[in-house]
This record gives C-alpha cells, structure tokens and sequence, in this order.
C-alpha cells in the first residue's frame, strides 16, 4: 500500500526536513515506477484457440505491454536525476554557509575620511534660496527678504564633506558570530552541525587568548616588582656614597688625614659602580630569562590545549595506513618487483583471468601472490572523516579503481596507482581535520612494508584485513 510508505529520511538528522519529505515522494514515485516497469515486462501468452482456430497473439499488444515498462524506466532515471540535484543542493547549502563564514572573517572595505577641511560649498541650495524668495512678511505682500540679503546668503560658504580613500578595516566579530548562529539555526543538519563545530573552536580561542592575557600580566607584575626592587637597592648605594662624602668633608674640615680617606672613597667608587654593573648584568640577565620562559610557557599552552584523539579515530587512521601499505605492495608486486622476499609477476592479469582458479594456479604459479593481493583490495575497509567506515567494493570514489583478474597488466598498474592517490587524498582529509579540530595527530602514519614470520604476501594481507 503506497499511503503506508515510510522512510526515515530527516528522523536522524540525515536531511533537512523539506529534503526529508521530497525524499519521501521520491521514494513512492520509485515504487510505482518499479510496479510499472515489473508489469511491462510480465510475459505475454504465445496465442489461444478459439473454436477450432489458433488466433496468435498480435504485435500490437507487445507494444501496449512495453509501453509501462518504458514509462517505468523513464520515471527512474528522472528520479535518478532528481536525487543528484538535492544531493548537490545539499553540498551547495554547506559550502555557501562556510563561505558566508569566510567572508565575515575576511577585513572589511571602507572609506576612509583624510585628514583636512573639505572643500568649500554653498551653506543654502537652490531650492532653499528660491522658497526664501517667495516668502512675504505676514499678512503683506512685502518680501521677507530683499534682493541684497538673497545674494548675501547665495555666497555664503560652508565646509564641505572631506575627501576619502578606499581602505580596509578589521572584521566585524559580531557579524561572524552572527553568521554561525544562523548556522546553526539553519533546518539543514549538515550546516548546524558545522556551525556547532565552527561555535566550539571559536570559543577555544577565546578561552587561549584569556589565559595568555593573564599569564602576560602575572609576567609584567613580576617584572615591575623586579625593576622597583633594583631600583631601591641603587637608591641606598647612592645614599651611602653621599653619607661617605659628607663624612670625608667633614674630616677635612677637622684636619684629619684626608689622602687615606680619598683612596678608601674612590675604592668604595670603584666599589660601587662594579656593583651597579653586576646589578645591571642581573637584571638584563633577568629579562632575558623571563622572555624566554615567556616563550616557554606560549608553546607550552598550545601544547596543553591540543585534545587527544579519540581511540576509534586513531585505529581508523591506523587501519588506513595499513591499507594503503598494502596497496603499495599490490603495486610493487604487479610491476614484477620482489617485496620482502616475494617475486612479483607483471604478467599476472590479462587473458589469464578468464581461466578457471584451478587451472590457473597451474598454468601461471608465479603469479597466485600478486592475482590473491589484487583480489583483496576490494574486501578492505575504508575510514573517512565522518566516521563511515565501508568496504572499498563499498565506497564510490574508490569502486572505479579495483583492478579485475582479466584486466591488463598496464590498466591494473594504472588503476592500482589511482586507487592509491584516492585512498592517500582520504587520509589526509581525515588527517587535516582532526588536526584544523585541535586534536594532536601524529604527523606520518605510514609503514613501509614487511611479512612477519617468513609467510607470503598473501598471508600478510590476511593479517592486515583481519581474514581468517
């Protein structure tokens, strides 16, 4: 029954709820065409007897029968189509929002006023001095105005609007965070979540910059008690030098012996600029290490604000490292190489596909290792970076590049190195967004590779996709 067709279209947030419910119709236009398309295609009895006759059964009741398999068909691809067009509605909804975000992070153009008076212009317009010529003084017909106050005020002059050049200003936060609130207001899922992300990472900064505005200040405290410490000391230094010259004047006035006097105070002199230097050393000794703990403590505050990365994300990442060493050894052996002991066969694929196993494996030995490695690319599972994970028989983008048993040599090379350049560009978009996340992950995942135990690489590959 049609009017009981249900999908979950939008209950998990998979979609937008007006896309939930174009999916919906989608979905019983389908049926209806796979009803019209199965009754089409229903066969047709070769004739019947009447009376004593056999009457045939007439070509143009072939022709009816096709006709609602040919509107069948026609219904599916058009659905087909549809579908393509709100999945790239879907895709344009997210990348117009971020690059609305984009732009609201980008300076502003603005005009900006020189410096200056502005060039003169008149203080009345034309219109104003033409009303101020009609007017009469109350109940006459007297002018308000005569002709010489009418001039008078024609060549008065005011300062008019200054010049301005184009220039660029800071963005506006505000209008950036207005931007991801509707974000993630938006009735698209996709575009809230992004909103959410882009919420989170922006409040992450904002937290960042907070604790280094305060960790500047407690330094820029304690430097300042630093300088007035030092101050005070060379502040008494000072006093004492001028204690001891008043007492030394005071002994030359008593006729004391002043030669030992002197000697002792150009020592304690001698004394006290050597310790105002040292004093001097200190403190510039000083600053430099509190700008080196300064730097110190910024890299260590990055450092501590990277979160760990999830265990799920790591073994995907990890299994995709995995694969793609794999897939390296596929390549190496399908051009007759010998990886860890294992001699590849360039002649592996080909015409010999078309035999049979059995057969084959007698015909060609040479080439079990590099056709059984070949055969496994498909059943390996792929990670991205929204967490699906799929088989690569599984995953469109890599589907096209699974070399057949009866390819080639040269196809199945060729298609082994685009499978590869495919599956690199999905770890490194998982890799680039854990890390844009502020996630720690680590920077090479690769393993060069290598057979344990003396097995084939056959074995290998078995151990790496978990096949028993």
């Amino acid at each position: 029954n049609l009017n009981t067709v249900s999908l979950p279209y939008g209950l998990r947030g998979e979609v937008s709820p007006d896309e939930a419910i174009a999916q919906q119709a989608l979905a019983r236009r389908e049926m209806i065409a796979n009803a019209m398309l199965q009754q089409g295609l229903q066969p047709l009895p070769s004739g019947q007897m009447v009376g004593r006759f056999y009457v045939p059964t007439s070509p143009f009741q072939h022709l009816a029968n096709l006709a609602p398999a040919a509107l069948g068909l026609m219904s599916q691809r058009q659905i087909g189509r549809e579908r393509q067009e709100s999945a790239a509605r879907d895709q344009q909804q997210v990348q117009q929002a971020l690059e609305q975000y984009r732009q609201a992070q980008q300076p502003r153009n603005v005009m900006i006023e020189q410096q200056g008076p502005g060039a003169p212009a008149p203080k009345y317009t034309m219109d104003e001095l033409g009303e101020m010529n009609q007017m009469h003084k109350p109940g006459t017909t007297v002018p308000m105005f005569d002709d010489k106050t009418l001039v008078n005020y024609a060549t008065q002059q005011v300062e008019g609007p200054r010049p301005t050049t184009p220039g660029t200003a800071p963005a506006d936060p505000a209008v950036a965070r207005q931007q991801m609130i509707e974000m993630i207001a938006s009735r698209n899922p996709r575009v809230a979540n992004l909103g959410q992300i882009l919420l989170k990472l922006e409040e992450d900064r904002a937290t960042q910059e907070a604790n280094r505005a305060e960790k500047e200040l407690d330094r820029e405290v304690r430097r300042e008690s630093t300088r007035s410490n030092e101050a005070t000391r060379l502040a008494i230094l000072q006093s004492n030098l001028q204690m001891r010259e008043m007492e030394l004047r005071s002994r030359e006035r008593q006729g004391e012996d002043m030669k030992e006097q002197r000697a002792q105070l150009a020592k304690d002199k001698n004394e006290l600029l050597e310790r105002i230097a040292q004093l001097d050393a200190e403190t510039k000794k000083g600053i430099a290490e509190a700008h080196d703990k300064t730097q110190r403590d910024i890299a260590a505050m990055r450092t501590d604000k990277l979160r760990p990365l999830p265990v799920s994300v790591s073994n995907a990442l990890l299994e995709n490292s995995e694969n793609i060493r794999l897939v390296k050894t596929a390549i190496a052996l399908s051009q007759g190489q010998t990886v860890d002991g294992i001699k590849g066969d360039a002649n592996a694929t080909g015409w010999k596909g078309i035999l049979p196993e059995w057969l084959l494996q007698r015909v060609d030995p040479s080439g079990v290792d590099t056709r059984a490695i070949i055969a496994n690319l498909g059943s390996m599972t792929v990670h991205d970076r929204t967490g699906t994970a799929q088989t690569a028989h599984e995953y469109k983008r890599l589907q096209p590049f699974i070399p057949k048993e009866n390819d080639d040599p040269p196809v199945v090379v060729k298609k082994l190195k685009q499978f590869l350049a495919k599956y690199e560009a999905i770890q490194q978009e998982m890799t680039d967004f854990y890390t844009e996340s502020n996630y720690f992950v680590p920077k090479n995942w690769e393993r060069t590779p290598k057979v344990t135990g003396g097995g084939s690489v056959l074995e290998e590959a078995d151990r790496i996709l978990g096949i028993p």
